[in-house]
């Protein structure tokens, strides 16, 4: 959309004069003299720069001044069914018939700025009159008509409840009404109830914005849209339109780019990229990880989305420090990994909120603290009694913050019962974040002990120079190494079964070191796909007799190890040999890099207690 220039205001203030006469057309009364005062051009123009103020906005990144929406807005996507597939919506009237419309969407998606948006077409138009109005300034004394005078007032329309409920009833206003989210909760019932009198009484258009829960989302007289995540990829046209300067972008872009996909797969809403390009321009770097990403993100919600809006801070119960509600918040997602269900019924949210206060210290009561939660940092979600994590990431972070945050003793235990139980495996996220944020810990009790045990030591490598010793644990690094063979019936080659074939880890004897060699398998190769293939297909007829008896119906999986198919094959046992010296060659110099690193920070330490 095009600037505010003279030649915009002048054109947008020919249209409304045009919607203004026919209003004074059909007027009568106080009504008809009121507007039959203001159809002077001069105050038309007036009225509509107040009219078009709805585009300056101040955001996250910007909070010192007004920007016009338009230097960073991105299309949006929205469901308007349950059904339907997101569509992007530009104008009210991709809503359809539906001319009275819920907006729901979670924190950081761009609610405000897609209804300013919305409200800002309908002024360019010139069909009808745009009032936009943020909920939470409306006035503990006053009715929700009296807001909307009051709003009409401040746009250049006389102070008249005649002309007010004139304009609300003749088809030519459309209501805007930010955040209902935002309302005191002691006053939400009585607006959602005027805001349907107003339904029910006047031809008027009305579209409102909302967290998920809340009660205009019940509401019988009101259609819900659901606003969506941004697609893989979207992130870089926000990350354009935030940044304007496209060096800037274009180096934030490739440092995501670079990051593997880590920090790509958590920029799913216009608030997380807005919060990348801040943490870009005050470090002027990605963050490299996950984690990296993640720190200060629960106080930056807590407290500086809302700064952007003036006058406002969101209601609050928890009376608790900001330092104490984190940490609550970092032990309430480690008794839900525990318990490891999603969504999390009520009973057993309370229960687990409980627990958390215990361990924070919180003396705010769990229905309170659970509240501010969801409704000023919306990273966890009620809907219909259950409670989920706006991304599992999320808690997966906080609850590895909590592992940090324990004595040594007490992390030592939880990082040999990961081991000893086998449970690594579902807490994956979490392992992957405490390799950064706990890096020494997570080395010296989880990753060594866990390596060492895959090769058949306890905690000391081999001697190079005994070659019995270096033999028998390289059969036993062999037997465990995995690799997955997949078959399925392919109709198109006459019945020929296909066979992939990946290095993968055996859920039976592979534990945390995954970890570790998440990249040491990449770069064993064969030399071609065919003698890939010739192999996987040789593998699959020694190791798989009854795949002839599945009639190629079937789709089935079976493991093998390296060391059967270096011994069990003579036409690529030499290859599978080399493959094997080569994987434990690395495989054993990267333990001797974990702890040549733990070494040097016990000794390190023991330098500053000397």
């Amino acid at each position: 959309m095009e600037p505010l220039s003279t030649a915009t205001v002048t054109a947008g203030g020919a249209a409304l004069t045009v919607v203004l006469q026919e209003l004074y057309e059909t007027a009568k009364g106080t009504a008809k003299a009121h507007l039959k005062r203001i159809q002077a051009r001069r105050r038309v123009e007036g009225l509509y720069k107040k009219a078009a103020d709805i585009r300056r906005v101040k955001t996250i990144w910007q909070i010192d001044r007004a920007v016009d929406l338009y230097e960073f807005y991105c299309p949006t996507k929205i469901s308007l069914r349950a059904d339907s597939h997101p569509a992007v919506i530009d104008d009210i009237c991709n809503f359809g018939e539906a001319s009275h419309v819920v907006i729901r969407g979670t924190v950081g998606q761009g609610k405000s700025i897609f209804l300013r948006h919305l409200a800002s077409r309908e002024l360019v138009k010139g069909q009808k009159i745009p009032v936009f109005m943020e909920l939470r300034r409306i006035r503990s004394s006053e009715s929700l008509i009296d807001a909307i005078e009051r709003e009409l007032v401040s746009l250049g329309f006389w102070k008249s409840r005649e002309l007010t409920e004139f304009l609300l009833g003749s088809g030519k206003i459309c209501l805007f009404l930010d955040a209902f989210d935002e309302i005191e909760s002691s006053a939400s019932d009585r607006i959602l109830s005027e805001i349907e009198h107003v339904v029910r009484a006047f031809h008027c258009d009305i579209y409102t914005t909302t967290r998920p829960e809340t009660a205009v989302c019940l509401s019988n007289l009101f259609s819900v849209v659901d606003m969506q995540p941004l697609s893989p990829g979207e992130y870089e046209v926000v990350v354009r339109k935030v940044c304007g300067a496209k060096e800037t972008a274009e180096a934030i872009i490739r440092g995501v780019k670079e990051s593997g996909g880590s920090v790509q797969e958590v920029l799913t809403t216009p608030l997380m990229v807005a919060l990348l390009v801040v943490r870009f321009r005050a470090e002027q770097s990605v963050p490299e990880t996950r984690a990296a990403f993640y720190e200060g993100l629960f106080l930056l919600l807590l407290s500086r989305h809302d700064k952007s809006k003036a006058g406002y801070t969101r209601e609050r119960r928890c009376l608790e420090g900001d330092s104490v509600f984190e940490e609550f918040f970092d032990s309430l997602c480690f008794e839900t990994r525990k318990h490891a269900q999603s969504p999390i019924g009520r009973p057993d949210m309370v229960r687990l909120a409980k627990l958390a206060c215990e361990r924070s210290g919180v003396k705010t009561g769990v229905d309170d603290i659970l509240y501010d939660v969801c409704k000023i940092t919306c990273l966890l979600l009620e809907e219909g009694g259950e409670y989920r994590y706006i991304h599992k990431s999320v808690e997966e972070f906080h609850a590895a913050r909590r592992i940090v945050r324990l004595p040594e003793s007490e992390s030592e235990r939880i990082y040999k019962r990961l081991r000893s139980d086998q449970k690594w495996s579902a807490w994956r996220g979490e392992l992957s974040f405490l390799e950064v944020t706990d890096r020494y810990r997570f080395s010296k009790y989880f990753v060594i002990p866990d390596m060492c045990s895959l090769i058949g030591v306890e905690t000391s490598l081999p001697v190079p120079t005994d070659h019995k010793a270096v033999l028998e644990q390289k059969e036993a690094f062999a037997r465990k190494l995995g690799v997955a063979l997949d078959w399925y019936h392919d109709e198109k080659r006459g019945g020929k079964v296909s066979i992939m074939m990946g290095f993968t880890a055996n859920r039976n004897s592979w534990s945390a070191h995954e970890i570790a060699l998440r990249d040491l398998l990449q770069g064993i190769k064969f030399e071609s796909e065919e003698e890939w293939r010739s192999m996987a297909e040789s593998v699959a007829q020694s190791h798989t007799p009854h795949l002839a008896d599945n009639q190629g119906h079937d789709r089935d999986m079976q493991r093998v190890t390296l060391y059967d198919i270096a011994n069990g094959s003579s036409l690529f046992s030499p290859i599978m040999q080399n493959v094997l010296e080569m994987a434990f060659d690395l495989f054993i110099l990267h333990i001797s890099d974990v702890s040549a690193y733990v070494d040097n920070v016990e000794h390190q330490s023991r330098l500053v207690d000397l």
